[in-house]
């Protein structure tokens, strides 16, 4: 039941990338506003004593999981339940401070589950929303289990592929974009790759489902939300797409007999050239390494053709340290200080790339 000093606020009554922002690609509507991808997140700068949000949540296998961030502090962390649900992200709080609010999508999209939905369709509060700061620039992400944050919860003993495992806010690519002051987007499935999911199997490859919303998703219910309609390049122009894709491809070609390296590589050079196209203003950078190495020498064979025949010089292969067993979270995948390693790695390169000589001392920031 709503209180009397408490007030609900659909989006559409609030002033977009003012009042909130959007974080991750998501259908034409916020009402309710789906959230689709890991990360994805509803961004507000909220001066008030409570805060509550209505959520809606369906599954038939794999549940949702939201994350609370204020301030950039991790205060909540919870499975949704099935349904329409108001859930309190905060009470009792000073109304004199004005607090930033990220309700993020703690999950990937689960493909795997058609009825898998969820969306923020209100937010309850006492407060007064304040404007959003600017960016200081946008960051899109691409990649793999790495990118979904999958192992960044749980003991290193937990081994079970489930919803419970994944991490959105304990990701290099979210890490990244805070070190960075950035906004960002994020694309991620576990085990697809360049051109082969882990299995090998083609149809499960990032780069076939990147001009769509959310095209890896399934049903009808998400294509009622918007997930499979043709994403709009021009209403969201990241200064940098960062992919982190191979580990997967890298395991299907030592696994598969018909998956070849020459197939990677010819996949990752049109990859590059599907991102020039689509993000023509915007520096590409690919990094890899954090399980393994074996297709550094393709990527570089696809990065050098990839340069002689476009003539592009905005773009650079970063290889990444691998994961030290120490290193390690839950599901053999790499754990929160490999994650914090690479994200200072890529926001020194991408500082390095983006910003002028006169943001000198940022840089000298980032790198230290």
């Amino acid at each position: 039941m709503l209180m009397d000093h408490l007030r609900e606020y659909n989006l559409k009554e609030l002033e977009r990338n003012r009042q909130y922002r959007v974080l991750g690609r998501t259908g034409g509507s916020v009402d309710p506003l789906s959230l689709f991808w890991t990360g994805s997140a509803l961004e507000l700068n909220l001066r008030a004593t409570e805060l509550w949000v209505t959520l809606e949540s369906s599954y038939m296998v794999f549940e949702n999981w939201i994350d609370v961030m204020v301030n950039g502090a991790l205060i909540q962390r919870f499975m949704v339940p099935k349904g329409r649900s108001e859930i309190c992200l905060f009470r009792g709080m000073d109304r004199n401070q004005t607090r930033n609010v990220r309700i993020v999508r703690d999950t990937q999209a689960m493909h795997l589950d058609p009825r898998n939905s969820l969306s923020i369709c209100s937010l309850i509060t006492d407060g007064v929303f304040e404007d959003v700061p600017e960016p200081a620039m946008k960051l899109e992400f691409i990649g793999d289990s790495l990118t979904s944050g999958e192992g960044l919860t749980g003991a290193s003993d937990y081994m079970e592929w489930n919803p419970g495992c994944f991490s959105a806010v304990h990701t290099y690519a979210y890490l990244t974009s805070a070190i960075l002051g950035a906004e960002y987007s994020v694309l991620s499935q576990s085990g697809w790759g360049t051109c082969y999911s882990y299995e090998g199997v083609r149809k499960d490859a990032m780069p076939l489902y990147y001009d769509q919303v959310c095209g890896v998703l399934r049903g009808d219910r998400n294509r009622q939300k918007g997930a499979f309609d043709e994403w709009d390049f021009e209403n969201w122009r990241p200064d940098a797409v960062i992919v982190s894709l191979g580990t997967n491809d890298e395991m299907a070609i030592n696994t598969v007999a018909d998956c070849t390296v020459r197939e990677f590589e010819d996949a990752a050079y049109r990859f590059l050239v599907k991102l020039r196209q689509r993000n023509p203003g915007s520096f590409l950078l690919w990094c890899y390494g954090m399980l393994g190495h074996d297709l550094e020498e393709p990527l570089k064979r696809a990065f050098e053709r990839f340069r002689k025949e476009t003539g592009d010089a905005d773009n650079d292969l970063m290889i990444l340290d691998s994961t030290s067993d120490e290193e390690l979270g839950s599901r053999d995948h790499p754990g929160r200080r490999a994650h914090m390693r690479a994200a200072r790695k890529l926001a020194k390169r991408i500082a390095d790339a983006l910003w002028e000589p006169e943001n000198e001392d940022v840089l000298d920031e980032v790198r230290t």
